[in-house]
């Protein structure tokens, strides 16, 4: 805490991304406890490598599914095709 105010992290393993918000449940214990663990999160699902790729071909094998398509024929094909990107 500086000057009274407690840096939030949005990416805890680079400091350009800490922020302050200052204290945003001022003497609550477990509110504060529960933010110190922000430091462990990993990085948001939709910013991994490949994401993108792999987004369209999800919902191309839940249509697979829903149009009667086997679903681990789908799953398999879906898996190949998503760690070839």
């Amino acid at each position: 805490m500086q000057n009274g105010v407690r840096r939030v992290l949005l990416r805890p393993m680079h400091s350009r991304y800490v922020l302050p918000f200052g204290d945003l449940y001022p003497g609550d214990e477990h509110k504060a406890m529960l933010a110190s663990w922000s430091q462990y999160y990993g990085p948001y699902y939709n910013t991994r490598a490949g994401f993108a790729a792999m987004r369209p071909l999800w919902f191309n094998m839940l249509q697979q599914v829903f149009n009667g398509t086997d679903p681990q024929a789908a799953a398999d094909e879906f898996n190949a095709s998503a760690n070839s990107n």
